[in-house]
């Protein structure tokens, strides 16, 4: 608060879901990944709601969230690419169908 950052994205989110031989398999260490890091967001920014998951659709992500409620639904937005726009417009559409019944989608875009 005192740099006046107000919120921060976790990214790379999945790549937890690949760890866990040895310490309890996937899962449990996602939801102990989870937990740690919606702690450390309530901690440091004083509201769960200001963090934006991102890269985070496997299951073990998506079912472990407690706290945070936001997550990217999309792959990364390239103003600059306008053939991109169309496609990028209708994934993040389409993964708010399933993703918005579990968080609230958040669609990368619009600067």
């Amino acid at each position: 608060a005192s740099s006046n950052i107000d919120g921060v994205k976790v990214d790379g989110q999945a790549a937890v879901t690949m760890m866990g031989k040895g310490t309890g398999g996937s899962t449990k260490t996602t939801q102990s990944f989870v937990q740690a890091m919606e702690a450390s967001v309530i901690k440091n920014f004083g509201n769960a709601s200001n963090c934006i998951n991102c890269m985070c659709h496997p299951t073990e992500c998506l079912y472990s969230y407690k706290e945070t409620g936001i997550a990217r639904v999309s792959d990364d937005f390239y103003p600059r690419d306008e053939a991109s726009h169309t496609t990028h417009i209708a994934h993040v559409a389409y993964n708010s169908i399933f993703m918005g019944e579990i968080v609230q989608p958040d669609w990368d875009m619009f600067q």
